[in-house]
């Protein structure tokens, strides 16, 4: 600025003008109005500005004085500002790492690996001050798909199909998240390939890594005109979603224990066989066959020669023959109904999950099952729907 009643910018960031009319911005004088002075300092604290004080319209004008008071006013409030944003840092985090001891211990309880991720989304979106939450993963063939969703919006983005080039499976391939800071605007200079998400502002992208592999993103999302996500908020997103893979962890190893009970189930199931029914009808058998070798002897002989047949003891033996396989018969039935009894006790859909389950091990990967009643996804509901629509199908 120049101008006889103007002090310019100074060495620390002070800007003194004591007449308006000069300075450019100015469009004219406003009726019984003089055009006034300012005094403005930078909020400054550790190098790093976070805006601005302002004073205006001093009698005389402002002088050197004046700016030294404000510009120590000014440092004030920057540190003030500065600490606040510490603390909110520091809350943020303990906030984070609330959930992860949460998410822990739920794991650690034995939810359901659904269970789990659900209130995972629910929880980041809280924490992560986040419109919504959601969580892409495998889907059908080689498709990847939003399956778990809450907060604003989310009803709308379940079902999502994430194409390969996308942003969310580029961060699980690289294995590095990344912050978007408007995919409305990337919309619009058609750099977002998901219509989806083209009414959303700020977004983060978490990869979640399960030995070594890529088994999902955790996708939060805020309002257009929101704040961005900073660099912390990704450093911590990206710890929890590792930790998230702690359900598939426990999955896997929940899996694992119904294959080593089902190979246990089997085993006992021969044991009984053979130990009970198999022996006794071997036994019967070689009952029958006797008999059966006496009466071929006594066809083929003379009944002169002496080789009579005692047919009171062939009787005798083929009714011993025939209790002890109607002994087997029962021995059978009240295995096979200890069976049948005890898979009774659940439901055809949590039978049919667990088909589904133990068919990886046959298929050489995990297939989905995809349950519809009149039209509508069981994926699509919430627990109350679902748990309706499932007593409904058990119906």
């Amino acid at each position: 600025l120049s101008g006889a009643h103007a002090i310019g910018p100074t060495g620390n960031g002070v800007v003194i003008d004591n007449d308006l009319a000069r300075a450019s911005a100015f469009t004219g004088g406003i009726e019984g109005e003089t055009a006034g002075s300012i005094l403005s300092a930078p909020l400054r604290a550790r190098g790093r500005v976070y805006g601005r004080l302002y004073l205006c319209d001093k009698d005389d004008g402002f002088d050197d004085g004046d700016a030294a008071v404000v510009l120590t006013l000014a440092e004030a409030a920057a540190v003030a500002v500065e600490n606040a944003r510490l603390y909110r840092e520091a809350r943020d985090r303990e906030r984070w790492m609330a959930v992860s001891q949460e998410l822990t211990t739920l794991l650690l309880s034995g939810a359901e690996e659904d269970d789990a991720l659900t209130l995972i989304a629910r929880r980041v979106q809280e924490v992560a001050h986040a419109d919504t939450a959601a969580l892409v993963l495998p889907g059908v063939g080689r498709t990847w798909v939003c399956e778990i969703a809450a907060g604003a919006h989310s009803a709308g983005l379940i079902g999502t199909l994430f194409p390969p080039e996308g942003r969310a499976l580029t961060t699980l391939a690289h294995q590095t998240g990344l912050t978007v800071d408007s995919l409305a605007e990337a919309w619009g200079t058609h750099d977002l390939l998901v219509p989806e998400l083209a009414s959303f502002g700020p977004a983060l992208y978490a990869p979640m890594i399960h030995r070594g592999r890529g088994v999902g993103v955790m996708l939060l999302l805020r309002a257009q005109g929101a704040a961005p996500f900073t660099d912390q908020d990704l450093e911590i997103a990206e710890l929890v979603a590792g930790q998230a893979t702690m359900a598939f962890e426990l999955a896997d190893a929940q899996h694992a224990e119904e294959m080593a009970t089902l190979l246990d189930e089997r085993a006992r199931i021969g044991r009984d066989l053979h130990d009970l029914a198999i022996q006794q009808l071997f036994a019967t058998g070689m009952q029958i066959s006797a008999v059966r070798e006496r009466l071929a002897r006594a066809r083929d002989n003379d009944e002169s020669a002496g080789n009579e047949v005692d047919l009171d003891v062939v009787c005798s033996v083929l009714s011993t023959a025939l209790e002890a396989v109607d002994d087997s018969v029962g021995q059978i039935r009240s295995i096979v109904r200890s069976l049948r009894d005890r898979d009774e006790e659940v439901g055809v859909v949590e039978r049919l999950r667990r088909e589904a389950s133990l068919a990886r091990n046959a298929l050489g990967y995990a297939p989905s099952l995809l349950l519809s009643v009149d039209g509508r996804g069981l994926a699509q509901v919430d627990r109350d729907e679902e748990d309706r629509l499932i007593a409904s199908v058990d119906a």
